[in-house]
């Protein structure tokens, strides 16, 4: 009885002493142990590295974007603005002729009071057309007046496909050239005025028409062009009254 219990007691004190032995720490342990936190360190400054270019790239990206905006927001403004100074140009040539028309007629190609030729488009009245004639034309300038730029679209060109060659063929390709520059669309408005200036240069409406190609130019950014255009007016045509507005224009361009 007595040798089991000694083995006993002897078993219990050697595990008591396992358990109290200190774990000695190598020197391999030591410094994997430390590599292993200089590891954790460096991949901890690497991503905050990485997140910090990032942020820095995304900053860039925000001010770019903001750049951009900015520069559409004032390129949207400077059409908004030319936009509303096509719209009062016509506005007064469209006064203008309504002027005139309550007044006497003038005959085509005669000075008035102004020493200006005369250029409202009372050409409907002082044109041989047939009656049907002047009122699909007429149409197509009551579409203009009242601003329905679309319809006077369809009706001036549905005008010049039926009457190719009609005196007021030549109205109808001004207009034309004005309602494309109020939408704008300002290569439609060049080749409509073009036609004027090249086709009929001894038409009444020739004068306006080459003012109108010289802003149409001076729109499309080819200052160059624009100014040789706004000078041939009043070397073309001294005494229009398109001579005048060609330079004032041209000083300002």
């Amino acid at each position: 009885m007595m040798p089991k219990r000694l083995f006993i007691l002897l078993f219990c004190l050697s595990g008591i002493a396992s358990a109290a032995t200190p774990v000695v720490s190598t020197p391999a342990l030591q410094v994997a142990q430390n590599d292993q936190a200089g590891s954790t360190v460096v991949a901890g400054s690497a991503a905050n590295a990485e997140m910090y270019f990032m942020l820095e790239t995304l900053q860039r990206e925000v001010l770019t974007l903001r750049g951009l905006v900015e520069e559409l927001q004032h390129q949207v403004s400077v059409l908004k603005k030319q936009s509303r100074e096509r719209y009062v140009d016509l506005d007064q040539r469209l006064l203008e002729l309504n002027k005139r028309e309550a007044q006497a007629v003038t005959p085509a190609g005669t000075q008035d009071t102004a020493g200006a030729v005369t250029s409202g488009d009372d050409a409907a009245n002082q044109s041989s057309a047939t009656p049907e004639q002047k009122a699909a034309y007429q149409k197509a300038y009551e579409l203009i007046k009242k601003k329905d730029f679309n319809k006077a679209l369809d009706a001036l060109h549905g005008f010049i496909a039926d009457q190719p060659e009609n005196e007021l063929t030549v109205n109808a390709y001004y207009w034309l050239g004005e309602v494309y520059m109020v939408l704008p669309q300002l290569e439609q408005a060049k080749q409509a005025f073009t036609v004027v200036t090249s086709r009929y240069p001894e038409h009444r409406k020739a004068a306006d028409a080459l003012f109108k190609l010289g802003v149409v130019y001076d729109k499309l950014g080819d200052k160059q062009s624009a100014a040789q255009f706004l000078s041939s007016v009043a070397k073309q045509y001294p005494a229009s009254s398109a001579a005048k507005l060609a330079s004032d224009y041209l000083s300002k361009l």
